[in-house]
């Protein structure tokens, strides 16, 4: 069998919990779970920037 390939999934930490229960629901071992901060709510015009810094970081 294959190996999968791996999921990273960006969300809110307000839904942190129910995104894990998907992953445990759905036996993705593959996938890693982050969230955004709460700081970013009170400035979301800032979120895409944090994004490319985070994609960046994880592409090396």
């Amino acid at each position: 069998m294959e190996k999968a390939s791996p999921i990273l999934v960006k969300t809110c930490a307000a839904v942190v919990h129910e995104t894990n229960e998907i992953k445990k629901l759905s036996q993705w071992s593959q996938k890693d779970l982050q969230a955004i901060t709460v700081d970013y709510h009170a400035t979301p015009i800032n979120i895409p920037q944090a994004e490319i810094r985070i994609v960046n970081a994880l592409l090396g």
